[in-house]
């Protein structure tokens, strides 16, 4: 069982993203997958032999936050194109 702190800690995001949407959901979709990556490293660390050290973990974090917004990124601009439809015309309909 992770750590009960990290729970609601991760659930906070999708909560606001709920309660608010707009750009403050857009927001927290983002801090949701910080969250994630937080979560799967702290299963990592407490639940298998790898042992992180405070700086590692962090950089991993930070990193596997970052390839999975671009993998995100990337899947929404496939599917757009795929289905036909003209959400992402441009680059900043994309990154927005």
């Amino acid at each position: 069982m992770l750590p009960w702190e990290l729970l609601p800690l991760a659930l906070l995001p999708i909560l606001v993203r709920g309660l608010f949407g707009g750009t403050v959901g857009i927001f927290a979709s983002y801090l949701a997958l910080a969250a994630l990556a937080l979560l799967v490293t702290v299963e990592l660390h407490m639940f298998t032999t790898l042992k992180l050290i405070h700086w590692f973990a962090v950089t991993f974090v930070v990193l596997t936050t970052l390839a999975w917004a671009a993998t995100w990124v990337i899947l929404r601009w496939h599917l757009d194109r795929l289905l036909g439809t003209t959400y992402l015309s441009t680059n900043e309909a994309l990154t927005i």
